[in-house]
C-alpha cells in the first residue's frame, strides 16, 4: 500500500511538472485536428474525436483523411500523440522507480 501511495504521489508531481508541456501537445493535437476537420468538411466534434483517435495511434478508421494536407496533418498528430505518451510513460516509469528506492530506504 505504502509503494502504490508514494507511487501515485511521485507521478502526480511529475505531472504538475510536466503540465504545460503536455497541455501545449494536447493543443497542438487537437487544434491540428480541427484544421484537418476543417478541411475534410467533418463536424467539430468528428473533428476532435479523429485528433484524439489518431494522436494516441488508435486508428480506428472511421474518419479518413483524403486531402494530401490532411494526410500531412495526421502524421504530425501521430507524431506529437508519440511524444505525448512517451513523455506519459517515461514520467511513470520514473515515479515508479523513486517509489522502489523509497520503499527500499
Amino acid at each position: 500500500m505504502d509503494f502504490t501511495l508514494s507511487f501515485i504521489s511521485h507521478f502526480f508531481d511529475l505531472i504538475v511538472l510536466a503540465a504545460p508541456l503536455l497541455s501545449f501537445l494536447l493543443f497542438w493535437i487537437l487544434a491540428l485536428g480541427i484544421l484537418a476537420g476543417r478541411k475534410e468538411g467533418w463536424r467539430y466534434s468528428d473533428s476532435l474525436y479523429w485528433s484524439l483517435v489518431t494522436g494516441t495511434t488508435l486508428g480506428y478508421g472511421d474518419l479518413i483523411p483524403t486531402s494530401a494536407l490532411s494526410r500531412l496533418l495526421a502524421v504530425i498528430i501521430t507524431l506529437s500523440g508519440m511524444i505525448f505518451t512517451g513523455i506519459l510513460v517515461s514520467l511513470a516509469l520514473h515515479a515508479a522507480s523513486g517509489s522502489i528506492d523509497a520503499s527500499i530506504l
